[in-house]
C-alpha cells in the first residue's frame, strides 16, 4: 500500500493517522507499504498553489532517479534543477504545517521497516507510552543510532531486526507500570516470527515409509521455533487485526511453533502432549522410549501398547506438519 504524509496543511495528528492506518495494515500481514512526501508536478493544483512556497529540503520518493555521477547528481542537473523549479518542481518540496521536512523525511523513508517487522508490538508500545506513533518513531530513531554511534541517522532493515526488540523492552522497563503485561508476549511473538525467516520448510519431506518404527528416532527440526507464552497470544493478535486494543487479558499459558514454509509465515497452536513429544524428539530416543517416558502423564486409560501407537501416529502427523526431520 502507498501512503503520502505531509501535505501543506497537514496537522501532526493528521500525520499519525496516516501512520497509524500503516501500522494497522501491518497488523493484517501481507503487507509492502510505500511512504512518500508529496510530489510536486507542473500543471497540479499543489504546483499552482504552492509555486511561491517551494523549497529545496530533502529528495522525495519521485525526486530519485537520475543519480549518474557515482550515486549523486551531475552538477549540471542540479543546476537545471535549481534554475527552472517551474519545471523541476518534483525536486522541490513543500513545507508542511504539522512537522519539519526533514523529520517527515526520515519518518518517510524508515517507517515501512517498523511496519514490516513490528507493527504489533510498535502500535501496543506507542498505547503503553501514551506517545503519538510519530513521537515514538522518532525517538527510535535516535536511539538506535545513539547505540551504534552513527555520525548521520539512517536506519535499516537489519537495525530493527537487531535493536528493537531490546529499545522496547528498555522503554517497558522504564515505566513505571505495564498495564498490556502481555506485550512482553506480543514482542518475542514478533521477533519469532522474524528469527523464523532465514528457513523454508517447504522442501522438507517427511516418510516413515519402510521405517522401523518401534527403532524410529524422531529428530524434531531446526528449522522451526517452539515457545511458550503466558497469554493467548492468537486471540489477542486476532483483536488486534479488528482494531480491538484491550489493556488486559487473563493468564493463559499457550505454546506456539512458528515455521517459514512457501516464503510464509505458519504459526500453530499445540497442546502439552505436542510440546513434551517434540522435546523429546532429540535424535536419541525412540518413539518407543517417548512413549514410555510420557505414558504415566498422558497414557491415564490406555494399555502401553496404545499408548505407543498414538505416540507414533502423532510424530506421522508433526512429522507431515514439517516439525521433524525423517
Amino acid at each position: 500500500m502507498s501512503y503520502v504524509i505531509g501535505f501543506p496543511e497537514e496537522e501532526k495528528e493528521d500525520i499519525d493517522a496516516t501512520l497509524s492506518l500503516a501500522v494497522q495494515t501491518g497488523i493484517l500481514g501481507n503487507n509492502n507499504p510505500l511512504m512518500q512526501m508529496p510530489t510536486v508536478l507542473p500543471g497540479t493544483d499543489l504546483h499552482k498553489k504552492y509555486f511561491g512556497k517551494l523549497t529545496r529540503k530533502v529528495d522525495t520518493y519521485f525526486a530519485l532517479g537520475i543519480e549518474f555521477n557515482y550515486g549523486t547528481r551531475l552538477e549540471i542537473d542540479e543546476q537545471l534543477i535549481n534554475e527552472s523549479p517551474e519545471i523541476f518542481s518534483s525536486f522541490y518540496n513543500i513545507p508542511c504545517k504539522g512537522m519539519p521536512l526533514d523529520q517527515l523525511n526520515m519518518i518517510a523513508s524508515y517507517f515501512p521497516f517498523i511496519v514490516n517487522f513490528y507493527p504489533k508490538s510498535f502500535y501496543l508500545l506507542s498505547k503503553e507510552c501514551g506517545k503519538s506513533v510519530s513521537d515514538l518513531f522518532l525517538e527510535w530513531l535516535l536511539w538506535v543510532n545513539d547505540k551504534l554511534e552513527r555520525d548521520e541517522i539512517t536506519l535499516t532493515p537489519s537495525d530493527c531486526y537487531l535493536h528493537f526488540s531490546h529499545y522496547a523492552e528498555s522503554l517497558l522497563a522504564s515505566l513505571e507500570k505495564v498495564q498490556r503485561k502481555y506485550i512482553h508476549d506480543i514482542l518475542r511473538y514478533e521477533t519469532n516470527s522474524l528469527d523464523v525467516a532465514q528457513w523454508d520448510t517447504a522442501s522438507d519431506k517427511f516418510d516413515l515409509a519402510g521405517a522401523d518404527l518401534s527403532n524410529f528416532k524422531p529428530i524434531k527440526s531446526k528449522k522451526i521455533i517452539i515457545d511458550e507464552f503466558q497469554f493467548n497470544i492468537p486471540v489477542i493478535i486476532d483483536d488486534l487485526k479488528k482494531n480491538r486494543v484491550k489493556e488486559t487479558y487473563p493468564e493463559e499459558p499457550t505454546t506456539l511453533v512458528f515455521k517459514h514454509e512457501n516464503k510464509q509465515l505458519v504459526v500453530n497452536e499445540i497442546n502439552e502432549f505436542g510440546k513434551d513429544l517434540l522435546n523429546l524428539c532429540n535424535g536419541k530416543n525412540t518413539v518407543k522410549n517417548i512413549s514410555e517416558k510420557l505414558y504415566e502423564k498422558y497414557g491415564t486409560g490406555m494399555t502401553l501398547d496404545d499408548f505407543f501407537e498414538s505416540c507414533m501416529e502423532a510424530v506421522q502427523t508433526l512429522g507431515e506438519m514439517n516439525y521433524l526431520s525423517s
